[in-house]
């Protein structure tokens, strides 16, 4: 199962062009792929970079801004 941001925040990530529309989806800016390097990350947790861990985190970034 895709898991799917609300298109409200999509939208949000556009305007900061931090995503764009990409093969019948988004992908991340030069800038979004900047700004995601520069999340903070557990020691222990290691990333691959995939498109569902980068929407997880993105979630769970704006979640923490809408608080």
């Amino acid at each position: 199962m895709a898991h799917k941001l609300p298109a409200e925040h999509l939208k949000r990530l556009e305007q900061l062009k931090l995503i764009e529309a990409a093969g019948g989806g988004h992908q991340l800016t030069p800038l979004g792929r900047q700004r995601y390097n520069e999340l903070p990350r557990p020691a222990a947790l290691a990333t691959d970079g995939s498109p569902r861990e980068i929407e997880q985190i993105l979630a769970n970034v704006i979640r923490s801004r809408q608080i």
